[in-house]
C-alpha cells in the first residue's frame, strides 16, 4: 500500500474514506481535494424521507408550541418540509433551536432563523442542553424534530427541567443497498488510509459492509476520524483497533484539521 507524503501540512495525496450520505459528502471531498487529498466517497448511511405522525402528546398545533428543535441538517431539510406541507406556512410562535452550525446553516438556506444554536465547541444534546436559554424550562412545550431512533438524551434533559417534550420524526437511516459491494473492491487493492465517519450509526453500517464484504480486519485497522468524542468507545466496541481520532470542531473544517495536524505530527501507521 502507497504511503502518503510524511511531515508536511496537508493531506499529500492521503486518500480519505468519505462515508456521508450522498448529496452530503461534496463539502468535505472538496476540502480533501483542496489540500492536496484523495476523497473517496462511499455512503455508508442512506436518508429517506418518511411520513410525519403528527400526533402530538403535549400540544394540539404548532401554535402551541414554545420551542422547535432541530437535531440534524437533514431535520431541518425534511422538517421544513413536513411543516410546509402540514400548515402551509411556517409557525409564528415557537422559538427555533438547532443543534449545531451547520443545521442553523441549512435552516438559514430555508428561510428560518435559528433563535439558538450552541457555539463553536457545540452540535450535539449535550451543547445544546448546555445552553442558559434550556436550563428551566418549566411549563415549556418542546417538539423535536428528528429521523426515527435518535438518541433519547436530549428529551430526558428537557423532561428533567420540566418541559413536556414530543417528537416529529420525518427521515429514517438506512445502508445503501451497494455499500458492502463498493467496499469489498476498495479492500481489494487497500485503495484506503484513513476513514472518516459522521455518526454512530454509519458506523455500524460500515462494519456490516465489510463483514458482508469479507474485508472487516482490514476495514477495522485503518485510523478513523470521527464527529463526536461520544464516538470513540463505540468505535473500539466495534472492533477498530488503529488510531481512533475525534475532529477537531464539529464540522467538515474539523476533519481537515485534525488529518492535517496528524500528518503533520508524523505518519499512520496501520497495517498494509
Amino acid at each position: 500500500m502507497s504511503q502518503a507524503t510524511r511531515g508536511t501540512a496537508d493531506l499529500s495525496g492521503l486518500r480519505v474514506l468519505v462515508t456521508r450520505p450522498s448529496g452530503q459528502s461534496e463539502g468535505l471531498c472538496r476540502l480533501v481535494e483542496e489540500v492536496g487529498g484523495q476523497p473517496v466517497a462511499l455512503p455508508s448511511l442512506e436518508i429517506v424521507a418518511v411520513e410525519p405522525d403528527w400526533t402530538l402528546r403535549g400540544s394540539a398545533s404548532l401554535d402551541d408550541v414554545d420551542w422547535l428543535i432541530f437535531i440534524s441538517a437533514n431535520a431541518a431539510r425534511f422538517g421544513h418540509v413536513a411543516i410546509m406541507d402540514h400548515q402551509g406556512v411556517w409557525p409564528d410562535r415557537p422559538r427555533v433551536a438547532a443543534i449545531g452550525r451547520a443545521t442553523a446553516a441549512s435552516l438559514a438556506e430555508l428561510g428560518v432563523k435559528a433563535d439558538l444554536c450552541p457555539g463553536s465547541a457545540g452540535g450535539d444534546s449535550e451543547s445544546l442542553l448546555a445552553t442558559p436559554e434550556f436550563s428551566g424550562l418549566a411549563g415549556r412545550q418542546t417538539l423535536i424534530i428528528r429521523g426515527r431512533g435518535g438518541r433519547a438524551l436530549l428529551a430526558e434533559g428537557l423532561r428533567t427541567r420540566g418541559a413536556t417534550v414530543d417528537y416529529l420524526e420525518v427521515y429514517a437511516r438506512r445502508r445503501p443497498a451497494d455499500c458492502a459491494q463498493r467496499l469489498g473492491v476498495l479492500a481489494m487493492d487497500r485503495e484506503i488510509d484513513v476513514v472518516t465517519v459522521t455518526s454512530g450509526e454509519a458506523l455500524a453500517n460500515l462494519i456490516d459492509a465489510g463483514r458482508e464484504a469479507a474485508c472487516l480486519s482490514w476495514l477495522q485497522s485503518l485510523p478513523l476520524v470521527v464527529l463526536a468524542p461520544r464516538m470513540v468507545k463505540l468505535a473500539r466496541d466495534l472492533g477498530f483497533s488503529g488510531p481512533v481520532m475525534v475532529a477537531e470542531e464539529m464540522s467538515d473544517r474539523g476533519f481537515i484539521l485534525t488529518l492535517k495536524g496528524c500528518y503533520s505530527r508524523g505518519p499512520l501507521t496501520h497495517p498494509g
